[in-house]
């Protein structure tokens, strides 16, 4: 019986240990370096980078119908689509969170490269409804060149009982930056 217990008790720590959670902070810089990718090569080619963003996509687990208990669960799908004809850009972090800001999931764990005119998509189920109604995605991207902005896009789709519906919610950038960007900023408080 001590053995069992010892084991569930060790379970448990190492479960809670697991969990990566943000910052209590909210300022969006802090939180994005407390979850950023923990590899340093992503790291230095990402401040080497000419340019990049972060966007903000807003995900709606489900809806409500008729009043505030009467809920309708959608399936949620992110789209990142690189418009550039030339150039791939590198997709850095995607983070879920909930209605309340609280981190769900981290969707990669090292940086991966889109190529020119290619893009990726995820599905959150219908089913799963962590996310809430205030759900959202943050993506950041960074390019090695100055590139044609991505587009991101989240499409809810719900199909039930014989009837469908659907909605897009277009992402919208909350930062962004680029090399020239900095060196005109340095040049401003220089003078």
């Amino acid at each position: 019986m001590r053995i069992i217990l010892s084991i569930f008790i060790f379970v448990l720590i190492l479960s809670s240990c697991a969990t990566q959670q943000p910052t209590s902070d909210n300022k969006l810089g802090k939180t994005l370096n407390t979850l950023t990718i923990d590899n340093e090569v992503a790291k230095k080619e990402k401040e080497e980078s000419i340019t990049g963003q972060i966007i903000y996509v807003p995900i709606y687990s489900y809806i409500y119908f008729n009043n505030k208990t009467s809920k309708i669960n959608l399936a949620a799908t992110l789209s990142i689509r690189n418009t550039d004809i030339v150039n791939p850009i590198t997709i850095y972090s995607i983070f879920y969170y909930d209605s309340a800001g609280k981190l769900i999931r981290n969707y990669i764990t090292q940086p991966f490269s889109l190529q020119p005119m290619a893009s990726t998509e995820y599905v959150i189920e219908e089913d799963d409804v962590s996310g809430g109604i205030g759900a959202n995605f943050l993506v950041e991207w960074y390019a090695k060149t100055n590139v044609s902005d991505p587009i991101l896009e989240a499409i809810m789709v719900s199909s039930r009982s014989g009837q469908g519906m659907s909605f897009i919610s277009q992402g919208r950038v909350i930062k962004k930056w680029s090399k020239e960007a900095k060196e005109l900023t340095n040049n401003n408080e220089i003078k």
